[in-house]
């Protein structure tokens, strides 16, 4: 019991003193966890090897209903409609790449677009971002003469369309807005 204890506890204790901290990170937890939860459960008298199958099956029944309920249901960061709202306002037929600026980028967005996925910081004092982002800045991606549209929150379109000009005199254009994760998102396309 002291094994599963320390096995338990030890990576518990560095989860929480690490500074990034991922859910996936505490993953390997839950085998100590039910090997800690099956020791007392194994000197239940009453649960015998029907109960245990019947309590099994009715979990796993009611845990894929669950999940097949809530696929039905539409949230605000559902890729599909995102894509075909973005679908909509832009002929995907001219563009290679989504750049999402200074937030967290969409990665499902891939699977219904067939488009890569990427997210940009601008550099400016001042403006937060997301901590997803990679250590591309809009000036680098800009300089990949790429087709690209670039994904930006509303609230922070000045800022984007004085980096694009500050990034060589390029000029962005908005082509189209969705709604998503709270926030109205523009999309523009850089012309040279």
């Amino acid at each position: 019991m002291l094994l599963l204890l320390y096995w338990f506890l030890l990576p518990l204790a560095v989860f929480f003193l690490a500074r990034s901290r991922l859910y996936l990170y505490i993953l390997p937890l839950f085998v100590p966890l039910a090997l800690l939860l099956a020791r007392p459960l194994a000197t239940w008298g009453w649960l015998d090897f029907r109960r245990t199958r019947w309590i099994a099956g009715t979990t796993f029944a009611a845990l894929l209903v669950a999940k097949a309920a809530l696929a039905h249901f539409s949230h605000d960061r559902d890729g599909r409609a995102m894509a075909d709202a973005i679908r909509q306002v832009v002929d995907l037929r001219e563009v290679e790449e989504i750049a999402f600026v200074g937030m967290k980028p969409f990665y499902g967005l891939r699977l219904y677009l067939d488009r890569m996925i990427e997210g940009v910081f601008i550099t400016e004092p001042g403006i937060e971002h997301s901590k997803f982002l990679a250590a591309e800045t809009l000036c680098d991606e800009l300089a990949e003469r790429e087709r690209n549209i670039f994904v930006v929150k509303r609230s922070r379109s000045e800022s984007f369309l004085a980096a694009v000009a500050s990034c060589g005199g390029l000029a962005a254009v908005e082509v189209g807005e969705f709604f998503a994760d709270d926030n109205e998102l523009a999309i523009y396309s850089v012309r040279r």
